[in-house]
């Protein structure tokens, strides 16, 4: 009789155990899958040499989420009527303008001809907002201007274009695109300037490892709320591992959230939906464990002897007062 009361619950064990490996299976194949094709450099976006003007190409180097600014190379596509065909002189004089970038010191926006095409590192500022990780995105909106001078020294408008290099910034996407929901600008010559959105966002691999890792974090109050309850309940038997298995989960919960992808500061949505309910839940595992600890366990003989020998006491004392 007892085996076959027995063969359901070894049919459920094995049944629990083959979901559980499957699960793992996919999820540790689709991480990797998007660490693959995250790990790709992106092309950028190409340029058409065959226009008149500057055509401006930005490579993005590094995103810096915390304080907003995404870090570029700038370099200018050869062959214009403003650069050499080797793209490392100006063949005239020009000058432009890009809304939102910084220079680092020493550096400028004007051009001589006849000099070598300097480098330039630049950073734009963006307008993100981190403590949406990992879907937090770094926008910024942005047009290039540029100008030469005519024979009288007017400032004369110029064509231009930007577009991004080919680029490889872990853990980021990052993409250009013309911005048509804004009005176009028309200057006085009739040239229209093209505003540029320019956007980071965090890889797809990132996300799903963030997500992954969450999830991990929020089966450790599941795993310890079961084992507590069950001990509660006098299903099992209480026993000291479950308390520094309970505190090791708790002690670990910190080095787990710093452990995330891009480390999200303190404050993020993830603190207050995710991190905070798994320190509850333990703490909670943990003050069940205690209850079933003393509901279930004996006082220590020493206890038990002088409890013994005070109610004898008081027996004598209540016999000797009647």
């Amino acid at each position: 009789m007892s085996r076959r009361f027995e063969l359901p619950r070894l049919r459920w064990s094995r049944t629990f155990v083959i979901v559980c490996a499957a699960v793992f299976v996919v999820l540790y194949a689709v991480v990797v899958l998007l660490y693959a094709h995250g790990g790709r450099t992106d092309e950028g976006t190409p340029v058409d040499n065959a226009k008149e003007g500057v055509h401006v190409i930005l490579t993005p180097r590094d995103v810096n989420a915390d304080t907003d600014r995404i870090s570029m190379e700038m370099r200018f596509a050869s062959g214009s009527e403003f650069i050499s065909d080797d793209g490392l002189t100006v063949t005239q004089d020009f000058r432009m303008l890009l809304p939102g970038a910084v220079l680092r010191e020493g550096q400028g926006f004007a051009f001589t001809a006849g000099a070598a095409v300097p480098p330039t590192v630049l950073e734009l500022r963006t307008s993100g907002a981190i403590e949406r990780w990992p879907f937090d995105t770094h926008p910024v909106q942005t047009m290039l201007l540029v100008s030469t001078a005519d024979e009288s020294g007017q400032d004369v408008p110029v064509h231009a274009d930007l577009s991004l290099g080919e680029h490889h910034v872990p853990g980021w996407n990052i993409t250009i695109r013309v911005d048509h929901t804004s009005e176009p600008v028309t200057l006085e010559g009739g040239e229209v300037v093209k505003q540029y959105v320019i956007e980071a966002r965090r890889a797809t691999a990132t996300v799903a490892f963030g997500l992954v890792l969450l999830a991990l974090m929020v089966m450790m109050p599941a795993l310890g709320l079961t084992v507590a309850i069950l001990v509660l309940r006098g299903r099992r038997k209480v026993e000291i591992g479950i308390f520094t298995w309970n505190a090791g989960m708790l002690f670990a919960t910190p080095t787990l959230r710093n452990f995330l992808p891009g480390q999200p500061p303190i404050g993020s949505w993830v603190d207050y939906l995710v991190v905070l309910w798994v320190v509850a839940g333990l703490i909670l595992a943990l003050l069940i464990s205690v209850v079933a600890w003393y509901r279930w366990t004996r006082p220590q003989p020493e206890i038990d002897r002088r409890k013994r020998e005070e109610a004898q006491e008081r027996a004598r004392s209540t016999v000797a007062a009647g």
